[in-house]
């Protein structure tokens, strides 16, 4: 998964959500989505973190042509 790839929360409180990533932690393996957001108790919004494996990649982000390649040499 990729920043800009369109994914769909299959598990958690957020099940059904979907959006974009907005960014990729891979040292915490974490990913974080736009538009999701839980609010903090000082009443300020806070991004919430994934699990990728709780994640199905809807809409890859197919700018880059190396991924594009990869893709191909699949199929």
């Amino acid at each position: 998964m990729r920043k800009g790839d369109e994914v769909k929360v299959v598990r958690g409180s957020f099940r059904g959500k979907t959006g974009k990533i907005s960014k990729v932690d891979v040292k915490k393996s974490k990913v974080y989505i736009d538009g999701v957001k839980r609010k903090k108790t000082t009443g300020e919004d806070a991004n919430v973190p994934f699990i990728a494996s709780n994640l199905i990649l809807t809409n890859p982000n197919m700018d880059d042509p190396k991924r594009k390649r990869i893709l191909q040499r699949v199929k």
